[in-house]
Formats: C-alpha cells, sequence, structure tokens
C-alpha cells in the first residue's frame, strides 16, 4: 500500500475526499513528504474555538503555505516542518511571512528601487522610485507611503507630485531620524512643500526649524537640493510632452488629404505650398541631427 493509501485509510472520516485529494495534489515532493503534515494540521485545527489566526480557513490556504514553506526552505531555520513548533498554524504562517521578507531583502537592489540624491556619513536623503523601496526606507515610521497594507497611497503620492525620504544615520532615537517630504506637481511654482516626522505628523514649513532638531544648515542644503531636483524633472517633463506633441501633430498629417489638395489648387499656389514644406521639413531634418 502506498503512502498516500495508508494516509487515506488513516484519516479516513477525519477528512473528506475532496479535501485529501486537494493536499495530494498540492505535495508536489516525490515522496509527498508534507502530506501527512497537512493532514493532521486540518484535523487539528477544526476546532471552532480556535482564534481565527490559528485556523486556516480553506484547504487551499493550507497548500499553498506549505508550498511557500518548502520554495523558501533556503531563508528558513527551523526547516522541519513535522517539529512540534509547527502544529500551531500561526507559527507556519509567520515562518512563511519572515521567510518572505527576508528573501526580499537579500535580493534587494537598492538602484531599482531608490534614487540616491545625497548620501554621507550623516544622512541619506533618497527618491523612493518602487513600493519595495517605500517600505524598506519607509520601516518604522507611519507613513501612509510606507505600508503594506494600503499600497495604492504610494501610487498616489508618486503619480501626482515627487516623494522623497531623509534618513539620519546617526540616530536619536526620535521622530526626526526620519522625515518624509512631498511637492505636488501642481504647486511646484509655489514652492509648497509637504513635510512630515516619522510619526506621520505634519510640520509647518515656517516652523520646520524650529520643532525639528535637524541643523539649519543642513535642512536649508537639504530643500534646496529637493527644489533643483523637482525643478529639472518638471522641465524635463515638459520638454518630453512638446515633443510628443510636435509628434502627434505630424502622425496627424493625412498624406493623401494633403496632396488631393494641393492637386486642386493653382500651379503657382501649389507650387509655393510644396516649397514651403520641404522648406521645414528641411530645416527639421538638420535641426534634428546637431
Amino acid at each position: 500500500m502506498s503512502k498516500t493509501d495508508k494516509l487515506k485509510e488513516k484519516y479516513k472520516g477525519k477528512i473528506n475526499s475532496r479535501t485529501f485529494e486537494i493536499f495530494v495534489q498540492g505535495d508536489s515532493t516525490p515522496t509527498k513528504k508534507y502530506l501527512e503534515y497537512m493532514c493532521n494540521l486540518w484535523v487539528t485545527t477544526r476546532d471552532l474555538s480556535l482564534s481565527n489566526s490559528n485556523r486556516p480557513r480553506t484547504s487551499k490556504e493550507v497548500v499553498e503555505y506549505v508550498q511557500s514553506f518548502d520554495k523558501l526552505l533556503p531563508y528558513i531555520n527551523s526547516k522541519d516542518i513535522y517539529a512540534p513548533y509547527y502544529t500551531q498554524y500561526h507559527n507556519l504562517v509567520k515562518t512563511v511571512n519572515d521567510a518572505q521578507e527576508l528573501k526580499k531583502d537579500k535580493e534587494f537592489v537598492r538602484e531599482e528601487h531608490i534614487e540616491v540624491l545625497v548620501e554621507n556619513d550623516d544622512y541619506l536623503l533618497l527618491k523612493p522610485k518602487t513600493l519595495q523601496g517605500s517600505l524598506k526606507y519607509g520601516a518604522n515610521t507611519r507613513w501612509c507611503t510606507a505600508s503594506k497594507s494600503y499600497p495604492h497611497h504610494f501610487v498616489n503620492y508618486t503619480r501626482n507630485g515627487y516623494l522623497f525620504y531623509l534618513i539620519r544615520k546617526n540616530t536619536k532615537d526620535n521622530k526626526w531620524d526620519k522625515v518624509a517630504f512631498y511637492q505636488d506637481s501642481s504647486k511646484v511654482i509655489t514652492g509648497e512643500m509637504q513635510i512630515f516626522s516619522a510619526d506621520d505628523i505634519r510640520a509647518e514649513k515656517r516652523n520646520i526649524f524650529k520643532d525639528s532638531d535637524w541643523g539649519l544648515d543642513i535642512f536649508m542644503e537639504i530643500m534646496l537640493i529637493i527644489q533643483s531636483y523637482v525643478y529639472k524633472e518638471e522641465y524635463y517633463k515638459t520638454a518630453k510632452e512638446n515633443v510628443q506633441d510636435v509628434i502627434n501633430k505630424l502622425s496627424s498629417i493625412k498624406i493623401p488629404r494633403l496632396m488631393k489638395s494641393l492637386s486642386v489648387v493653382s500651379d503657382e499656389e501649389s507650387g509655393t505650398m510644396k516649397n514651403n514644406i520641404d522648406s521645414l521639413i528641411s530645416e527639421l531634418k538638420k535641426s534634428l541631427v546637431k
């Protein structure tokens, strides 16, 4: 009798056939090494008096966590899933979640997730490019842009403006160890910038030097760096839009319609118009070559 058949017989009357089959299909190992664990976990956690955190909602959820456990083994210290520790479902969940975070941390390539504006012995000033970068460098703050639960906040902020994090290297264990700056694209000209301490309390710009423990000279330098960055990005964005506008206009030209119209006007006018078109095209080509 195969291992699968033995376990099917062992848990007969405790696990229905459909659930058992889900566990069998969910264990892709040659020896079905996780099958008995899933069966035992399912039976022992059916007690409705258990808390939600220690009771899986579905059999598929059990399979997903066990499969993740197997894939993340290089990032897990206690690799024996049959150890007493894993009889508690929430311990399996915690181990998998911690391993996923460790994997992300080890595979994290800084340049892919943040743009460094300034880094020295005292502080790091950066612009997060991805949610993962925002989560890593906004850790231990209450910023909505560094929240796993509400990722849309980061998307909205970075879509509509410019987000920056200032991180002090020699920490003082207070709310000013990390500072967030946000510049809305629609308010670049006015220079209205939002500043938040790590507890997500917005600081008034006029009081920032009094309220924070950052030195005036450093903070002024940081503000100027941020504003300069934003101005350059907005200038670049406008230039791109202008070029795209010209491309769109050129693409919208109906050549057959143009040629048909030229054939209608008098030869003299047609010749003048063609010369004007040739002149414009020639001037554009020369400019593009430069």
